[in-house]
């Protein structure tokens, strides 16, 4: 596994840098309350370059579970919506999961 990471670093250096972005974000969604198997599913998306499913299900699940998030992680996971090419207004809702 450390070979193909490392190989992929190589090839893919743009994709690593976003699987590696989609990753911090899903253990930051944890800390925030994510459910561990929520999480699970992102991390086994994520290992299929499956990272815009990955995506979609943290927010989805942080919005179905209303799970509090702050204005910080709002950027930085539509900052990563952009660079997969997903229009971030897909994911206005989350602005919901701010503490009121």
């Amino acid at each position: 596994m450390m070979v193909l990471s490392s190989l992929k670093r190589f090839l893919d250096p743009k994709g690593h840098e976003l699987e590696c972005r989609l990753s911090d974000l899903i253990e930051r969604a944890v800390e925030f309350g994510l459910r561990s198997e929520d999480a699970a599913s992102a991390r086994e998306l994520l290992e299929h370059n499956e990272g815009g499913l990955a995506l979609d299900t943290v927010l989805t699940q942080l919005y179905e579970y209303s799970v509090p998030v702050d204005n910080n992680f709002i950027e930085d996971s539509l900052a990563i919506a952009v660079s997969m090419k997903i229009d971030p207004i897909a994911y206005k809702f989350i602005y919901e999961q701010l503490p009121k």
